[in-house]
């Protein structure tokens, strides 16, 4: 009897156990792990109201917009949303960036319509609530935007965000679960939970920037310290698969801090949503210039990095559509990349992977998005040698290509036309810099590549002989072949990579066959692309 009683309040306790450990998953996962969920939210921000068709045809789903503080405004810009079935995250700016006032006298936010019936945000929250349909198009209103930046005049500090997070959810609005998004203020730990219900990381990647802009992109760097999240770029580079592998990374490490701080006083936590750029400034005389993404790099950006990140996400949104003069180029006013390619088809293409459709390719399709070889998953013969992720030869072989190190690398390429090749090549001094490449054939003693010395590994392109211009390779569709020969030794070669040449500026209509042409003086043509509607960008010469 006393065994049994023993053996039985041991089932007893094991069992209380595994409840209270159930009924924490299900505090931990409902409540928070359900709020982390993807809701396939797929926005823009700032477009006009004449863009919601468009957009609404194109897979958009949610936007962005400044209603202003304006009562007409809030009916003209709710009515368009519900006429195209859209959300909206609505933005009350005013000449102080925000129209939400802070009443210093009693520590809280100007909400209370009854309190406070002159406040435009308690006028708009008011607005909100006569307006059951309007609410409920309503995905989140916007907060404060870079709270903490020192240089905003519009500064609020944590505990101001909490109050105002706490009124919205518990008292303005505790029988519906209106949500609060902000911009850059979960980073900050005391402000990871319970100051916004949704949150963004900007990856704004593109930029020409390094020797003169050659370089294309900037990775995000996270890392955690006391006060939250520390966020910086990393240096540039033109290697696209490195930065999207570290935006990936930051989406991890923003996911995961969020993840070990306390949860917001209902037991959720932020959601966040990836804002992919779609703006650029021209300032050639800055170090570091913003640039526009292509097509492709929309695609690509949509889909490895957003859709391969979904569990950790709400959603996504292009930044920006269009925002009046503030950038100089813009998603909505540079419809057509540099070679034609159609960025809005690409805002349909991701939404089609997002939103659980088929994945049709981007118009632009020349190669796949990088057509690379790591240098070691080649047909490598000595006295080439591999070290880790890189190949060398250890002795000098001059110009016996008989006794030089071999490496071939087999690729198919779908669309025909000229393309550069370039590499990751640790040249440390000139008596270390020189390999011979080719591409359909073995390279011949004409072919030496004599490479600029290096600091550490860096990208270069084959050049065309001894000029400083990249060689140009113009491959048939079809299969080929790119052999290397070794010549110095300890000449190190990483990754190699296949490049597209652009298509050149034309110099007379009849370079224009692809395009509408537009002769503008006896000594120029600069071309249009073809489209149901005249592209908004022209050729640059």
């Amino acid at each position: 009897m006393n065994i049994y009683l023993r053996g039985m309040s041991w089932i007893v306790i094991i069992t209380l156990f595994i409840l209270i450990a159930s009924l924490f998953s299900v505090w931990d996962g409902g409540s928070n792990g359900q709020a982390i969920s993807w809701e396939a939210a797929y926005g823009v921000q700032y477009p006009y109201i004449e863009d919601y068709s468009e957009l609404a045809s194109r897979g958009i789903n949610l936007v962005v917009n400044n209603v202003h503080t304006d009562p007409q405004e809030w009916e003209r810009y709710y009515q368009a949303v519900i006429a195209h079935n859209l959300m909206i995250i609505p933005v009350l700016w005013d000449i102080e960036q925000t129209a939400w006032k802070w009443n210093a006298e009693n520590s809280e936010w100007e909400l209370d319509i009854n309190k406070y019936p002159t406040s435009t945000g308690a006028q708009f929250l008011q607005f909100l609530r006569d307006n059951p349909i309007y609410l409920s198009h309503t995905f989140a209103v916007y907060s404060f935007h870079e709270p903490y930046n020192p240089e905003s005049n519009a500064q609020v500090s944590s505990s101001q965000m909490k109050k105002f997070w706490q009124q919205i959810h518990d008292e303005e609005f505790s029988a519906v679960n209106l949500k609060i998004y902000g911009e850059s203020i979960s980073w900050k730990r005391e402000c990871a939970n319970g100051c916004v219900d949704y949150d963004a990381l900007g990856l704004y990647n593109f930029a020409y920037c390094g020797l003169g802009g050659r370089y294309q992109y900037r990775p995000y760097n996270i890392t955690s310290d006391p006060d939250g999240l520390s966020i910086w770029f990393g240096p540039c580079t033109t290697d696209k698969k490195a930065v999207i592998a570290a935006d990936k990374r930051a989406i991890d490490a923003y996911y995961e801090f969020i993840q070990s701080t306390p949860p917001a006083p209902d037991g959720s936590r932020t959601q966040l949503f990836a804002l992919i750029q779609t703006f650029a400034k021209d300032n050639p005389s800055a170090d570091i210039v913003n640039r526009m993404p292509d097509a492709w790099e929309l695609y690509e950006w949509g889909t490895q990095i957003v859709n391969a990140k979904k569990d950790k996400l709400a959603g996504m949104q292009w930044y920006v559509f269009r925002f009046g003069e503030l950038y100089d180029f813009k998603l909505g006013d540079n419809r057509y990349d540099t070679e034609c390619a159609d960025r809005w088809k690409a805002i349909k293409d991701v939404a089609n992977v997002l939103l659980g459709d088929v994945q049709p390719l981007p118009t632009r399709t020349p190669l796949p998005p990088d057509l690379f070889w790591e240098a070691e998953d080649g047909i490598i013969l000595p006295p080439f040698v591999m070290e880790g992720e890189y190949i060398y030869q250890p002795i000098y072989t001059g110009d016996d290509l008989e006794a030089s190190g071999k490496a071939t690398y087999q690729f198919t390429i779908d669309k025909p036309g000229d393309y550069f090749v370039k590499a990751f090549i640790d040249a440390v001094d000139v008596n270390s810099n020189s390999i011979y490449l080719n591409i359909d054939g073995e390279p011949d003693l004409t072919m030496v590549w004599d490479v600029e010395v290096t600091v550490g590994f860096e990208e270069r392109y084959v050049p065309r002989g001894s000029s400083s211009e990249p060689r140009v390779f113009t491959l048939t569709g079809g299969e080929h072949d790119l052999i290397l020969r070794g010549r110095d030794a300890n000449t190190k070669i990483d990754r190699i990579s296949l490049e597209a040449k652009l298509l050149q500026p034309p110099t007379s209509a009849s370079d224009c066959s692809n395009f509408l042409p537009l002769i503008i003086s006896s000594e120029l043509t600069i071309c249009k692309c073809l489209s149901n509607e005249v592209a908004p960008n022209r050729w640059q010469p």
